[in-house]
Protein backbone atom coordinates (compact mmCIF):
# COMPACT_ATOMS: atom_id res chain seq x y z
CA UNK A 1 0.00 0.00 0.00
CA UNK A 2 1.20 3.55 -1.18
CA UNK A 3 1.80 6.18 1.49
CA UNK A 4 -0.06 9.02 1.68
CA UNK A 5 2.63 11.25 0.29
CA UNK A 6 3.92 9.29 -2.58
CA UNK A 7 0.17 9.61 -4.08
CA UNK A 8 0.32 12.52 -7.06
CA UNK A 9 -1.11 15.99 -5.50
CA UNK A 10 -3.27 17.67 -7.86
CA UNK A 11 -2.14 21.33 -7.43
CA UNK A 12 -4.34 23.69 -9.64
CA UNK A 13 -2.84 25.93 -11.93
CA UNK A 14 -3.34 29.74 -11.37
CA UNK A 15 -4.82 32.04 -13.96
CA UNK A 16 -5.63 35.25 -14.62
CA UNK A 17 -8.51 37.26 -15.77
CA UNK A 18 -8.95 38.02 -18.78
CA UNK A 19 -7.83 40.95 -19.85
CA UNK A 20 -10.21 43.81 -21.13
CA UNK A 21 -9.49 43.68 -24.62
CA UNK A 22 -10.18 39.88 -24.86
CA UNK A 23 -13.21 40.68 -23.00
CA UNK A 24 -14.46 42.67 -25.70
CA UNK A 25 -13.62 40.89 -28.83
CA UNK A 26 -15.35 37.93 -27.28
CA UNK A 27 -18.53 39.55 -26.89
CA UNK A 28 -18.33 41.07 -30.22
CA UNK A 29 -18.19 37.79 -31.45
CA UNK A 30 -21.22 36.96 -29.57
CA UNK A 31 -23.01 40.03 -30.46
CA UNK A 32 -22.12 39.02 -34.12
CA UNK A 33 -22.98 35.68 -34.03
CA UNK A 34 -26.75 36.22 -32.30
CA UNK A 35 -27.04 39.15 -35.05
CA UNK A 36 -26.26 36.19 -37.89
CA UNK A 37 -29.05 33.92 -35.81
CA UNK A 38 -31.08 36.83 -36.01
CA UNK A 39 -30.58 37.23 -39.64
CA UNK A 40 -31.37 34.52 -40.39
CA UNK A 41 -34.21 33.45 -38.89
CA UNK A 42 -35.87 36.90 -40.79
CA UNK A 43 -34.89 35.78 -43.69
CA UNK A 44 -36.48 32.60 -43.16
CA UNK A 45 -39.55 34.37 -42.39
CA UNK A 46 -39.47 36.18 -45.09
CA UNK A 47 -39.29 33.63 -47.84
CA UNK A 48 -42.24 31.68 -46.30
CA UNK A 49 -44.00 35.26 -46.37
CA UNK A 50 -43.23 35.19 -50.30
CA UNK A 51 -44.29 31.88 -51.04
CA UNK A 52 -47.39 32.74 -49.24
CA UNK A 53 -47.99 35.79 -51.07
CA UNK A 54 -47.53 33.72 -54.58
CA UNK A 55 -49.90 30.49 -53.29
CA UNK A 56 -52.52 33.52 -52.79
CA UNK A 57 -51.70 35.39 -55.68
CA UNK A 58 -51.91 32.03 -58.12
CA UNK A 59 -54.95 30.36 -56.16
CA UNK A 60 -52.96 27.66 -55.03
CA UNK A 61 -54.36 25.90 -52.14
CA UNK A 62 -52.66 27.47 -49.15
CA UNK A 63 -52.28 23.68 -46.71
CA UNK A 64 -50.40 21.18 -45.33
CA UNK A 65 -49.89 17.79 -47.06
CA UNK A 66 -49.55 14.97 -44.64
CA UNK A 67 -49.80 11.34 -45.31
CA UNK A 68 -51.68 9.15 -42.76
CA UNK A 69 -50.56 5.27 -42.34
CA UNK A 70 -53.68 3.35 -41.15
CA UNK A 71 -54.02 -0.66 -40.02
CA UNK A 72 -57.50 -0.72 -41.81
CA UNK A 73 -59.74 1.26 -44.40
CA UNK A 74 -62.66 3.55 -43.31
CA UNK A 75 -63.35 6.87 -42.32
CA UNK A 76 -60.92 8.73 -40.47
CA UNK A 77 -61.44 12.76 -38.52
CA UNK A 78 -59.93 15.48 -40.51
CA UNK A 79 -60.05 18.74 -39.61
CA UNK A 80 -59.78 21.17 -42.94
CA UNK A 81 -62.11 19.02 -44.69
CA UNK A 82 -66.23 20.21 -45.56
CA UNK A 83 -67.59 16.70 -43.97
CA UNK A 84 -65.53 16.59 -41.01
CA UNK A 85 -63.78 13.43 -42.03
CA UNK A 86 -61.76 11.39 -45.12
CA UNK A 87 -61.90 7.95 -46.52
Amino acid sequence: MKKKSDLPVFEPKKTQALSLKKQAVIGIVAVITLTMATISDSRLAKMNYEILKIKIENNFPVCQQYALKVRRAGNFPCHECPSGEIY
